[in-house]
This record gives structure tokens, C-alpha cells and sequence, in this order.
């Protein structure tokens, strides 16, 4: 049975018992056709873009969604994130040490305000609970790098009470 497709006019063969006809597609010589006609526009890839065609989209302004505008945006404050351990994060685009989506940890930024400068990328902020999220300054310790920031977890910790001496050995904390 030869038709003619309602999208490019052209000629084509259809069995009566097509799997198209169920869909109603039986009007067009091909999937493509009936993506057209349904969308209303043509349908293209990238690479069928001919010389001359404009994207749908060019010269349209579109929302900006980042930020305070985006309707997800919960203050600049981020918790539990994947791979952050639990520290909060706070959006701060121009701190000179802020990720790549702007966001600076908070127990730094603290320790920076009590500090009146930057903190060095080596300086290592320790919270003394051991709860990331308790960003408050009387739970917050400063050490000039990591290395110090180890040799304080050897020698003592807070939930075992226990101290070691400068031989190793372990002893009960008091006070």
C-alpha cells in the first residue's frame, strides 16, 4: 500500500499490519517523520545542524538559577555533603581559599575572624569535641600544620582520658 508521509510528502510503502500503525504512525515514512510532526519542529542533532539554522534557544535570556536565586538555595550553609565528614560549609565565592562552587568550611572562617588574618593552607583547625559541626571558638585549636595536629592526637585523647608520656606509656588523665 503506497502512502504519502504527512511530513516530507515523500512516497512510501507500509504493510497494513505495521507496528507503526498501533502508534498512529502510519502516516509517515519513518520514525524521524513522526518525531517532527509531533514536536512541530525539526528534530536534529548536533551534527545535522545545517549552515544557516539557529537554535532554538540563541539570543533568549535565561533565569539565572545559581545562588540565593536557585530554588534549592538554603542560606550558603552546607552540611552532611558527601565527602565533607561533617563539616559545614559556608558560601564564600571570594575567601582565597573557596572550593570550586565557592564554599569555604566554617571552622576556618571562624578561626580566621578571631585570628584577624587568612589562615595558611597548611594550618590545621582541630575541634576539640571532635564534632565537626560545633564551629563555636571555645571548641576550636589551632595548629601550625598537620604534622602538630598528629602529634596532639598521640598524645592525648579526649575520649579515652588517657595521656601518654614522652616514653608512650599511657597514663589516666585527671582533670
Amino acid at each position: 500500500m503506497s502512502k504519502e508521509c504527512k511530513t516530507c510528502k515523500n512516497t512510501f510503502e507500509k504493510d497494513i499490519n505495521c507496528s507503526l500503525k498501533n502508534w498512529g504512525l502510519s502516516k509517515f515514512c519513518s520514525r524521524k517523520c513522526a518525531s517532527i510532526s509531533f514536536i512541530g519542529k525539526r528534530f536534529s542533532t548536533k551534527s545535522e545542524f545545517q549552515k544557516g539554522q539557529v537554535s532554538f534557544n540563541k539570543d533568549k535570556k535565561l533565569p539565572k538559577t545559581s545562588g540565593e536565586k536557585h530554588g534549592m538555595w538554603k542560606g550558603g550553609r552546607l552540611s552532611n555533603r558527601g565527602g565533607t565528614k561533617g563539616y559545614v560549609e559556608v558560601h564564600a565565592p571570594t575567601h582565597p581559599h573557596a572550593n570550586s562552587i565557592g564554599y569555604v568550611r566554617e571552622h576556618r572562617l571562624v578561626m580566621e575572624k578571631s585570628l584577624g588574618r587568612f589562615l595558611e593552607t597548611h594550618e590545621v583547625v582541630h575541634h576539640i569535641n571532635e564534632d565537626m559541626s560545633d564551629n563555636h571558638l571555645e571548641n576550636l585549636m589551632l595548629f601550625s600544620n598537620n604534622g602538630e595536629h598528629t602529634k596532639y592526637h598521640s598524645h592525648y585523647s579526649p575520649f579515652t582520658g588517657r595521656e601518654s608520656d614522652s616514653r608512650g606509656i599511657t597514663k589516666r588523665h585527671h582533670g
